[in-house]
């Protein structure tokens, strides 16, 4: 699996798996844009031969995906919109 944006500590964060955001993509969850400035992650997919090769998602999509949906702390601001 491979991740952009910032580093936010997981083990999947390993530098030789560290892509460039996919800025403007959609994201396979939410459908949004992905911005310059997001976290997220990229999967491979095996879909139909016109399908993209990989799909990507924002971070906080993914976790709401998979039922990881963790109140963030007061303290901590959201970074953007897809992290509220």
């Amino acid at each position: 699996m491979k991740w952009f944006g910032t580093d936010w500590g997981a083990p999947v964060c390993r530098d030789e798996q560290h892509v460039p955001t996919p800025v403007g993509i959609g994201c396979y969850v939410c459908g949004k844009p992905i911005g310059a400035h997001d976290r997220g992650l990229v999967f491979p997919f095996h879909g139909e031969p016109t399908d993209p090769p990989e799909l990507s998602t924002h971070l906080r999509c993914f976790g709401r995906s998979v039922g990881l949906d963790l109140p963030r702390p007061e303290h901590v601001p959201p970074r953007n919109e897809h992290e509220r």
